[in-house]
């Protein structure tokens, strides 16, 4: 079976590197080709690059149908269902780019916390004369009081953003998996099963260690797992920290939309990573992977 994959360079850093700029490539979507530098402002820039890396993987997302179907006889040979696939699907382009976004997504996880649930600086005015001690009159006094709302002591969009850029992640993963379905279909019931397939598998290099093609596949699928794995613990910690906080503000509906919003993001990224596991495991088994 003729797999285009992407050709990884890691170098010699299978841990987790420092947070650096994202560098998105000029066909990404516009905003990623913002000839704009970016803010100097720490936050600014967290924002900056949190909404470049989310528009990469919402293009990732839409590259990758969840609708994997490619309808061909099933006597077909395997090369005839390559062919199609890599017709239908730029797979190359979008694995490479999964691997760019969730690696970029990690490095970036502990800088967004840390805006987050930085605190805010409040007023500390101690003037007696100041003009936000006036009072107003009755009327508006009143109406502005029924508008007021706890604020919340946390930024809420970084916690959004972050939440949503992980979230959609976790549904590229979704959809990387239907396509394994497809593809596990084709080669179960294709009528070259058992002959040795043949896989177009670059060279994965770490440091001077060259893998082989055939442990290639294998290989990147442990590394996008275990990055997978990584963001599950990053969630967990977002998740700890919202429900440990003492004061988050707010109200306590909004405070359970938080803790909610945690909970469901890990409940999915698990649900993900482990099948991801059990399909690597199983194809293994198979024989589909060495």
């Amino acid at each position: 079976m003729q797999l285009g994959w992407p050709s990884f360079d890691f170098g010699a850093s299978l841990s987790t590197p420092a947070v650096v700029p994202l560098q998105p490539s000029p066909d990404q979507v516009d905003i990623a080709a913002d000839p704009n530098p970016a803010p100097e402002d720490p936050r600014a820039f967290c924002v900056h690059q949190l909404t470049i890396l989310a528009a990469g993987i919402d293009e990732v997302y839409l590259s990758i149908s969840a609708f994997a179907m490619i309808h061909i006889s099933k006597h077909c040979p395997i090369e005839e269902f390559a062919a199609q696939y890599a017709e239908k699907y730029n797979q190359q382009r979008y694995l490479e780019q999964l691997f760019t976004h969730a690696q970029g997504l990690v490095d970036l996880y502990p800088r967004v916390l840390g805006f987050v649930f930085k605190e805010q600086d409040r007023e500390q005015c101690q003037d007696p004369d100041c003009v936000h001690r006036e009072g107003m009159p009755a009327p508006l006094d009143g109406i502005f009081n029924e508008m007021s709302r706890p604020k919340m002591h946390i930024d809420e969009y970084l916690f959004n953003l972050l939440v949503c850029a992980h979230t959609r992640l976790t549904e590229v993963l979704g959809n990387l998996i239907t396509h394994v379905k497809s593809c596990a279909k084709v080669a179960l019931a294709s009528p070259d099963y058992l002959k040795e397939p043949e896989l177009c598998i670059p060279k994965l290099r770490v440091g001077s260690f060259v893998a082989s093609t055939q442990a290639s596949s294998s290989m990147q699928a442990v590394l996008l797992v275990h990055m997978a794995f990584l963001l599950v613990d990053w969630a967990k910690q977002l998740h700890t920290r919202v429900t440990e906080t003492p004061d988050l503000g707010g109200s306590s509906k909004d405070r359970q939309v938080l803790r909610l919003r945690c909970e469901v993001l890990i409940e999915r990224a698990e649900s993900e990573v482990n099948g991801l596991k059990k399909i690597r495991d199983a194809l293994t088994t198979l024989g589909f992977m060495k």
